[in-house]
């Protein structure tokens, strides 16, 4: 796992899963956060970079609209505002990249137990992923996942969170 992103998840020697929470992770281009009162102004502008969940590859948001059709969009964009997860901590650059880019799972996939499911061909089935690298699953490609990554995220596009 990420060790920038202290939100991720992990699984024990028995597979069970702990701090199984996903994160969201947001570009703020400038900060409008009041010194006196610590509100912001409701047009501040708030673009979902994307998101960690427990065992997959992070689901980059991509949209060509704005510009972003790619980490390296995203990186660019870094530069010229800040970052902020959902619960309103502030990441560097480098925490940031480490979220997306260091990620791995602990279990082996063939040593994963797939609860609630058959097997791991009807969880990929279900969940419209797939094996992908250092034992994280992947999102098929599809609807919203729109590519892989050369790392460990997936190019996603629509309203997630």
């Amino acid at each position: 796992m990420a060790s920038a992103d202290y939100r991720l998840c992990d699984v024990d020697e028995n597979q069970r899963i702990y701090l199984a929470m996903g994160t969201n992770y947001y570009w703020i281009k400038e900060d409008t956060t009041c010194p006196h009162c610590g509100r912001r102004d409701p047009d501040e502008e708030r673009i979902h970079i994307g998101k960690s969940s427990c065992g997959w590859c992070f689901s980059l948001h991509v949209d060509p609209s704005i510009g972003v059709g790619s980490l390296d969009d995203w990186i660019e964009r870094f530069d010229t505002g800040f970052i902020e997860d959902e619960y309103g901590d502030r990441l560097s650059v480098g925490e940031m990249m480490g979220v997306i880019v260091d990620r791995y799972s602990h279990v082996l996939f063939d040593e994963k137990k797939w609860i609630g499911y058959l097997d791991e061909a009807e969880f990929h089935l279900k969940n419209q992923s797939l094996r992908g690298p250092n034992n994280l699953l992947r999102h098929k490609i599809g609807r919203y996942c729109v590519g892989h990554g050369a790392g460990t995220w997936d190019l996603m596009v629509g309203e997630f969170s």
